[in-house]
């Protein structure tokens, strides 16, 4: 807590491993052995899947940023079957969290990525095909952004950006 009175938040940042899981029938809670997926960067901050070009398949969307790795967002596209061929790689600044949706309501799954060290979401509209646009940079109002979110926190039907922030 700070000497103002607000939480701070403390982030861990760990290793990532895809683990499948066998059949929950036959052998609840025990994983097959774990698939290595090259992301092209060195610390991988964040995770989400998602269907990215529209095949009907799930793809995986990584973060990573780091000391002596500036940030990417890489884009692996799946074949259904539990592999993933690398596609697209953006250069996205410390790149701390993702989040996907239609933002703009055009069928297509958009990626934001929160920016650590100016406190900043990025945008990257989708192209439907496995691609995205150059990121837009929308500033917080507030350093070190370390989580993005979207909800509709109001129900009007309209999906919020909500963003953490160290203090």
């Amino acid at each position: 807590m700070t000497r103002e009175g607000r939480t701070c938040l403390r982030v861990l940042v760990a290793a990532v491993f895809v683990l499948p899981l066998w059949s929950a029938k036959l052998h609840a809670g025990i994983f097959r052995q774990a698939k290595s997926f090259s992301t092209g960067g060195i610390y991988n901050t964040a995770l989400v899947a998602g269907d990215v070009n529209g095949d009907g398949k799930l793809d995986v969307v990584v973060a990573s940023s780091g000391l002596s790795d500036p940030g990417t967002v890489s884009i692996l596209l799946g074949d259904g079957a539990g592999n993933f061929t690398m596609a697209n790689t953006y250069e996205v600044d410390e790149a701390t969290s993702l989040a996907i949706s239609d933002l703009n309501g055009d069928g297509r799954l958009d990626i934001i990525a929160g920016r650590f060290s100016v406190g900043a979401a990025l945008v990257l509209l989708g192209n439907g095909d496995g691609s995205f646009q150059t990121p837009v940079v929308y500033e917080t109002g507030a350093s070190y952004t370390v989580g993005v979110a979207l909800a509709d926190l109001n129900h009007d039907g309209k999906l919020v950006l909500v963003t953490t922030n160290l203090c």
